[in-house]
């Protein structure tokens, strides 16, 4: 059985030590956790599954780590999900940076010139 901590936690800082149990998971506690960015949660949860070696946990144990980094860095089921994913890929949890979505220029240039053409002039 895993054994999480339940002391708040900086990024900066050491992990908490062991010995909360599930119960501080369902419970309605406020906990505080201090980052400077994504980086920093990311960093830390990285280490959170590496200090608990978690692709050797049991399902149950698993789903406890789950519970547990969603309820101390504040992120959805879907964004831990993720991390984990990530992480169960590369070793790693690292931050994705940000790639623009947009239409090259070129396309642009093309698609507003065919616009112009297709529209009839005003009063002629």
């Amino acid at each position: 059985m895993v054994k999480l901590g339940s002391a708040h936690s900086n990024a900066g800082e050491r992990e908490p030590k062991p010995g909360a149990d599930a119960a501080f998971l369902e419970s309605n506690q406020e906990v505080h956790f201090h980052a400077e960015g994504r980086a920093d949660i990311y960093a830390w949860v990285e280490r959170m599954l590496r200090r608990h070696d978690y692709p050797k946990l049991s399902r149950a144990d698993k789903g406890l780590v789950h519970r547990y980094v969603m309820k101390m860095t504040g992120r959805s089921r879907a964004q831990v999900t993720r991390m984990i994913g990530q992480f169960g890929k590369t070793q790693a949890v690292r931050v994705t940076p940000y790639r623009r979505r947009s239409l090259h220029a070129s396309t642009r240039r093309r698609m507003w010139r065919c616009w112009w053409k297709s529209i009839k002039p005003m009063g002629g």
